[in-house]
């Protein structure tokens, strides 16, 4: 396109490339429900090392409104191209301390005045990849081993492979000064091919920890990922310890009936009264407990009820120099025995056209038993999720398990809603100023019912429209007339093929069964070992499978899983013609041959 047009935008967002690991219940709880860090950015360097935790659902989150960075009109140059630079020198002397993305917009238009839209985003990051840290558990009994984890990759989560070294270092906060580490232990450690290290220690020490891996990559760029946790004990000097003003961290990230959940409760400050609510839901909550943290830090049993699945809720509320300070602390509790694990296995992963495939289904609970139940099994091709973008059924355990329970903090106090003027006895209270002072605090309830009337006023008239429908126009006629090529379709269908005279041709295979669901059935049964085996004849598409089988049990007790397998020929034949050609042209046909075999073949 040499004589055309684009009309381009460029906006800016801010970026978050936050990561956390995947959990087991991230279908039911989100990504990152397992994290247990809270932010610290009063820590030196923490932003540059550190990762903020998820923000919770009952928070509120707000999007910045993009910036239009550039907007014009230009022309293509002869080869259709257009060039366009932008310069981020500004967005990092503006907003430095964040990563960003930019989407680009554009719409060509030709000579013949028709418009084409594209679009397109890249993420400007401040450091070329990113060291994630987290640890196996929220803290640390003294003499309990730690497992720390880490993951490089960048902005596009992609593995980066280097050599690094993993750093453990003890905190401490001497006579109040910002926090000094000391070396405690190190080692020598290189990324593997998904970009992570594991590295398991034991400390002997109380305290707070932190632990960090530095990774150079093949670019010589080197990045920092860490973590502080807590080792508690049964005593520990209030010096080497600092939190923020309030923290309630689980020891474990998901929990089961009958288990204790040790909660620990740090405060900024030593000897300071915590008002502890278990269990709140939707803002109605138990008579609290007292606690108080003698030494900044203390711990809180809880005893997991069968009634606490899937979740439920722990509130705190401190005072501290005339602030309150409020946490709200999510603990999990999956609905282990409602769910079900499915595996299929195939006894081999390629299959040739029209061959069996053997597909084998377990079924378990979640402590490893069999189970027997109702299961479906289909096997269909794998090119339909990709015209239709992936399946649309969804997850069955989500359908019948999927709920949560939910509340919202009470931080603000009662007397905001109950009372418009709060005064002692015999005391004049504030009156309204001026003489329109009145209706100053009413504007938004005027605005509402502005508005309610306005919505009145559309639906009327949208009813009486509908009342009088716009007589439609004369509905157009359909061709009669058969296309030449429906007509070509025929006259190909009707004439007899000629027979082959060639007896080596005669023994060749053509593949004729293509189908894009291979099996289906509604109830495969399983025998007492929660197990059954199905025999399927592959149709003869050289193409992938998808396997997926759902189960549902006594109870309610629901899985599901997929799998994959392929039909597969070990000799292939393209053939490769021109589009299209007339009479007397010299046609010239070629063929790629592919052998997928591991020895030379000769034809």
């Amino acid at each position: 396109v040499s004589n055309g047009t684009v009309k381009y935008k460029i906006y800016r967002y801010s970026h978050d490339t936050r990561w956390y690991p995947s959990g087991h219940w991230d279908w039911l709880y989100g990504n990152g429900y397992g994290w247990f860090a809270y932010d610290m950015p009063w820590y030196p360097g923490w932003k540059e090392w550190g990762c903020f935790r998820p923000i919770p659902y009952w928070l509120p989150q707000s999007n910045a409104a993009p910036e239009l960075v550039a907007e014009n009109t230009l022309p293509l140059n002869n080869s259709g191209v257009l060039d366009v630079r932008i310069d981020t020198a500004l967005a990092k002397q503006l907003y430095g301390d964040q990563d960003h993305r930019y989407q680009i917009t554009a719409e060509v238009t030709d000579a013949s005045r028709r418009t084409i839209t594209g679009s397109s985003e890249i993420i400007v990051t401040r450091e070329p990849f990113k060291v994630f840290a987290w640890v196996d558990k929220g803290y640390y009994l003294l003499g309990n081993q730690v497992t720390a984890n880490f993951k490089a990759h960048t902005a596009q989560q992609t593995p980066v492979q280097g050599k690094g070294e993993v750093q453990l270092y003890k905190v401490s906060y001497p006579q109040g000064q910002q926090a000094k580490e000391t070396v405690v232990q190190h080692w020598r450690v290189n990324t593997n091919p998904a970009g992570e290290v594991q590295q398991r220690f034991i400390v002997t020490e109380t305290g707070q920890y932190r632990v960090a891996l530095t990774v150079t990559n093949a670019k010589g760029h080197t990045v920092t990922g860490g973590y502080v946790f807590t080792v508690t004990g049964t005593q520990q000097a209030a010096d080497t310890l600092r939190f923020n003003p309030l923290e309630l961290i689980a020891d474990k990230s998901e929990y089961t009936p009958g288990e204790q959940a040790a909660l620990l409760i740090n405060t900024q400050d030593a000897d300071q009264t915590v008002v502890l609510f278990e269990r709140p839901v939707n803002g109605v909550y138990r008579a609290p407990t007292l606690i108080s943290n003698a030494e900044k830090s203390s711990l809180h049993y809880l005893h997991i009820n069968h009634g606490d699945m899937p979740n439920f809720f722990v509130e705190a509320i401190t005072v501290r120099n005339g602030k309150i300070f409020t946490e709200l602390r999510e603990i999990i509790v999956p609905p282990a025995q409602q769910t079900l694990d499915i595996t299929l296995d195939t006894d081999k992963p390629r299959y040739q056209p029209g061959e069996k495939m053997v597909v084998k289904v377990k079924v378990r609970d979640e402590f490893g038993k069999p189970v027997s139940g109702s299961t479906v099994l289909t096997v269909y091709d794998k090119a339909v999720e990709y015209i239709s973008g992936g399946s649309n059924v969804p997850d069955i355990r989500k359908h019948f398990w999927g709920w949560r329970r939910t509340h919202t903090s009470a931080e603000q106090s009662n007397t905001k809603y109950y009372f418009t003027n709060l005064r002692k006895q015999k005391e004049t209270g504030m009156r309204a100023i001026g003489v329109l002072g009145q209706l100053l605090g009413a504007d938004e309830d005027r605005r509402q019912e502005f508005r309610r009337l306005k919505d009145q006023q559309v639906l009327g008239a949208l009813a009486e429209g509908l009342a009088h429908p716009v007589a439609s126009a004369p509905e157009m006629k359909a061709d009669s007339i058969q296309s030449k090529v429906g007509l070509e379709k025929a006259k190909r269908a009707n004439k007899p093929e000629p027979a082959e005279s060639n007896a080596a041709v005669e023994n060749v295979a053509v593949r004729k069964q293509f189908a894009d669901t291979a099996f289906w059935s509604a109830n495969v049964e399983l025998n007492q070992a929660g197990e059954a085996t199905v025999a399927i004849p592959m149709p003869e598409n050289l193409t992938g499978w998808i396997l997926r089988a759902w189960t549902m049990g006594h109870g309610t007790r629901v899985g599901a899983t997929s799998a994959e397998a392929t039909t597969f020929k070990n000799v292939l034949v393209r053939l490769q013609a021109p589009r299209f050609f007339v009479e007397k042209d010299e046609v010239v046909i070629s063929a790629n041959v592919h052998n997928y075999t591991n020895k030379t073949l000769s034809f």
